[in-house]
C-alpha cells in the first residue's frame, strides 16, 4: 500500500476492535486522501487492516508543514492513542515553534478516525516525537529529541533526547532530558553532546526502559 512518492511505515498496534493499524509518513496520496503540503513535503497517515490483511481506510494526519505519525498505542476505553510531529496547526492548535510532537486521540469510525482531543508540545526551537508507550496506569510516555529547553528541564545546548510523560488525558505531568557535554583538548566544555531517544517502553511495575 502507498503512493507512488516516499512512504515509511513507522508504527503499528492492534486495536480492541480486532484492527490493525498502521502509522508513518508519506510524500504522496494515496486511498483517496490528498497530501495537505506543497509537493514532497511529508504528510502522516494511519492505514488499518482486518485480521486478513483487508484494508478498511487510511486517514492522513497533515498541513501544509511536515507531519509523521511515530507512535499507535490502545487506549483502556479502545481508543486509539497517536504521537507523532508536526510543523503545523493541528485540530486547531497552533504550533508555536518550528516543529514539534503532538499526542491525539481518536475512534475508529467506519470510514476512518474521529478525533476525540489534541495535544501539541515543543518549544520555540525544533522538537521531535519517535516513540510513545502506554504503562499500566494509563499515562503516556513520549520520546525524541529537542534542539531547546523543554517544559522546563534543563538543555546541554545541542540536540538532548526527552522522555515526556503525560496523563491519560494527555495532560503532560513531568519532563526529562538526557544530555551529555563535549570537551576540547584542555578539558574545556565547548558544546553540548548529540542525544536522541528513539524508542520507549513501560514495565509491569510501572518503570520505564528508553534506548537511543
Amino acid at each position: 500500500f502507498g503512493s507512488n512518492a516516499d512512504d515509511q511505515a513507522l508504527t503499528v498496534t492492534i486495536g480492541k476492535d480486532g484492527l490493525i493499524y498502521v502509522g508513518g509518513d508519506t510524500r504522496g496520496s494515496f486511498d483517496g486522501q490528498v497530501n495537505q503540503g506543497p509537493v514532497n513535503e511529508l504528510d502522516g497517515y494511519i492505514t488499518a487492516f482486518d485480521s486478513s490483511g483487508v484494508k478498511k481506510f487510511t486517514q492522513f494526519i497533515g498541513t501544509e508543514a511536515p507531519e509523521s505519525v511515530s507512535g499507535l498505542e490502545v487506549s483502556a476505553d479502545g481508543s486509539l492513542l497517536i504521537s507523532g510531529s508536526s510543523g503545523g496547526e493541528l485540530s486547531g492548535q497552533a504550533q508555536g515553534n518550528s516543529f514539534g510532537g503532538f499526542l491525539m486521540n481518536a475512534n475508529a469510525t467506519v470510514s476512518g478516525l474521529q478525533t476525540n482531543w489534541t495535544k501539541i508540545f515543543g518549544n520555540t526551537m525544533a522538537t521531535e516525537s519517535y516513540a510513545s508507550a502506554k504503562s499500566a496506569d494509563g499515562s503516556m510516555y513520549m520520546v525524541g529529541a529537542t534542539n531547546g529547553a523543554l517544559n522546563g528541564a534543563n538543555y546541554s545546548g545541542n540536540t538532548d533526547a526527552y522522555v515526556t510523560k503525560m496523563g491519560a488525558d494527555g495532560t503532560q505531568q513531568w519532563t526529562q532530558l538526557i544530555s551529555s557535554y563535549e570537551f576540547n583538548g584542555s578539558g574545556d566544555q565547548v558544546n553540548g553532546g548529540q542525544e536522541v531517544a528513539y524508542a520507549v517502553a513501560t514495565g509491569a511495575d510501572g518503570s520505564v526502559y528508553v534506548s537511543g
